[in-house]
């Protein structure tokens, strides 16, 4: 499957130590069982500064996200897997804390469902593929978040900034769904690390507008 997200993010300075930010975003997915595309989640997050000095800073994060939808849409009125989704209709509350020494910068947090209302209907057992396991009203475990980032910047480039970067996401449990004879099941080995590294780079425009492109690609799946 070959993935697209695109996202519109505003971000507001409150004071020296805090500063708001809502982001939004837009995924597209296209594999063999076609394309679908929609709004997937709204991010409203704070980031505080605890201490912040020449070369180093200290700062913890907190947020939720809010689903655009339930994890329920079709393609040609046919239940598709979790892939194609654009949200997995979670509503999760995120908590982190953000190191950064000179150029490099280190992440960690957590995200928690908080209220699960995936709605998905996809039967492995009534689908011609079989790459996919089931994941009627799929429920989620929460994930751990570790990032690596190094701030890459050239004399010759003043506007342009690099951050290559590796991200760790560990799952922390196995996920389960309901079978077609409402039983609850377990999805196996759901659970586990993924490993991805990742390239951002950013142009800034002027002092309020930056344009961001992400580029991504697994090193471990779970």
């Amino acid at each position: 499957i070959n993935y697209n997200s695109g996202f519109i993010s505003y971000a507001r300075k409150i004071n020296e130590k805090l500063s708001l930010a809502l982001k939004v975003n837009y995924n597209q997915a296209s594999g063999s069982f076609g394309t679908l595309g929609n709004f997937g989640d709204a991010f409203l997050s704070g980031n505080y500064t605890l201490n912040k000095k020449e070369k180093t800073a200290l700062s913890v994060s907190f947020g939720v996200k809010i689903p655009f939808t339930l994890s329920n849409r079709k393609i040609n009125e046919f239940s598709v897997p979790l892939d194609y989704q654009p949200s997995l209709g979670t509503f999760d509350a995120l908590i982190g804390i953000d190191y950064t020494f000179k150029k490099w910068k280190f992440d960690a947090a957590l995200q928690l469902p908080v209220f699960q209302r995936n709605k998905n209907s996809y039967f492995d057992e009534y689908s011609d593929s079989n790459n996919f396991p089931t994941t009627n009203l799929f429920r989620r475990k929460s994930d751990a978040l570790a990032r690596v980032t190094y701030n890459l910047t050239f004399k010759s480039l003043t506007n342009w900034t690099f951050e290559p970067n590796l991200l760790a996401i560990y799952h922390l449990g196995n996920d389960s769904y309901e079978d077609i004879f409402g039983n609850r099941q377990t999805i196996k080995n759901s659970n586990g690390l993924t490993l991805n590294a990742n390239l951002i780079t950013d142009y800034k425009i002027n002092t309020f507008n930056i344009v961001s492109l992400s580029l991504a690609s697994p090193l471990v799946v779970r």
